[in-house]
């Protein structure tokens, strides 16, 4: 019996001993930052933000997601050997574990070195600590080498919220965030399921970057602005990082970033309308159109047919983007083909998705009608040397204007 609690409290301290230094074994100094600014070191070479840190202080690392980064007291890693034993703790902006080392493999002493492999874009928090999660007032150098990533496009994703929103619904198909900086993201909540959204910035050159669940969460989509969000899950937060290009460069500049419900149709067709001007000898087609609202529209095409089978733009007009207010557009085709034409409307959004509506047909005399006089405006008759306004007067009666030159 005195044999078993001699044994029972043996390993009561192994237990004891072992939560201490678990305890002990990720270090939090809080916010003793030292230096107060942030450091951002050049790849290619071993450096450090200061010469001197105490362990207890946090020493600030402005890191690049994909970038690997080593942080040493180590003389074998940077050439600098602390002369004590140390830890290094890394974190992120709430304080998460990101890495930690104690006593690394092949370090003269009990030095400290972590190899880590930056998972977002934005500040690290590299806590020096003495063994224990101590602090001391002894002068250490932290080395820090970073190595760059391969530059092949890739996703961007950053620790810099700006703001949230609710997805857009059918009701107001589209949403707008202004003054979005390349370098933030924005939390986008409660997607209708199986809705697929487009995702466009006012910058075109700008790289889009869509995580789910977390900022640094599982990729979604990345590429290109403008980019589309598929099939979205209800229940689910989206994360949207924009950047200036796929090096995951920042910004701060605003930009506009709009977020539109893609199963809602891109333009609601009001009317769609031809109509002839100027009689059948010099005739004018002019086609209008109304619609209720634009989601993410670019441009308009007028296409024109004479056999509803090979269609050609003559001409082409500015979308308005976003809006939910009625607008009015005509354009005039002033070389249209005698007999029956058809006209259509073409609509592009800004991620090249196109609808095409249903035409209409125009008709217009193909007989060719023989001129019985000339007069000018003095109510002369001249011939076709005459130069200046005059009217063709046609062996039906009808006349037009014309000017000779």
């Amino acid at each position: 019996m005195e044999w078993n609690n001699q044994v029972m409290k043996y390993l009561l301290s192994l237990i004891f001993s072992f939560l201490i230094l678990v305890g002990y074994s990720q270090c939090d100094n809080g916010t003793n930052y030292y230096p107060s600014s942030i450091y951002s070191p050049l790849p290619g070479s071993w450096s450090s933000a200061s010469s001197c840190n105490w362990a207890g202080e946090v020493i600030q690392v402005e890191v690049k997601a994909g970038d690997v980064y080593q942080f040493s007291t180590c003389d074998n890693y940077g050439g600098s050997l602390a002369s004590y034993d140390t830890q290094i703790t890394l974190r992120d902006f709430a304080g998460t574990l990101l890495d930690f080392n104690d006593d690394a493999f092949g370090c003269t002493g009990y030095t400290s070195y972590i190899n880590w492999t930056a998972t977002y874009s934005g500040i690290v928090y590299v806590h020096l600590n003495e063994y224990y999660c101590m602090s001391n007032m002894t002068c250490t150098r932290v080395m820090i080498y970073r190595t760059e990533a391969l530059t092949q496009p890739g996703p961007c994703t950053s620790n810099t919220s700006y703001t949230s929103r609710d997805f857009p619904t059918q009701a107001s198909p589209y949403e707008t965030i202004g003054c979005y900086y390349a370098g933030e993201y924005c939390t986008w909540n409660n997607p209708e399921d199986g809705v697929s959204y487009s995702v466009s910035s006012s910058i075109p050159t700008d790289w889009i970057t869509i995580t789910i669940g977390t900022f640094d969460g599982p990729i979604i989509n990345y590429g290109n602005n403008p980019l589309v969000l598929p099939s979205a899950v209800v229940g689910q937060s989206y994360f949207i990082h924009v950047n200036i290009d796929d090096l995951c460069k920042t910004e701060s500049s605003c930009r506009d970033l709009t977020v539109g419900r893609q199963s809602a149709l891109p333009i609601d067709l009001i009317s769609f309308n031809g109509e002839v001007f100027g009689g059948d000898i010099h005739p004018l087609v002019v086609i209008d159109w109304s619609v209720a609202s634009q989601v993410n529209n670019d441009y308009y095409e007028v296409q024109r047919s004479i056999n509803v089978e090979q269609w050609y733009t003559i001409k082409t007009v500015t979308g308005a983007g976003n809006s939910n207010t009625q607008m009015s557009y005509s354009i005039i085709d002033d070389n249209p083909l005698h007999g029956v034409s058809y006209y259509r409307l073409k609509q592009t959004d800004y991620d090249g998705q196109t609808e095409t509506f249903f035409p209409v047909s125009i008709i217009i005399s193909s007989e060719e009608k023989i001129i019985d006089k000339v007069i000018n405006f003095m109510g002369q008759e001249v011939n076709e040397n005459y130069k200046g306004m005059v009217l063709e007067i046609y062996q039906d009666g009808t006349y037009v204007k014309k000017n000779y030159e």
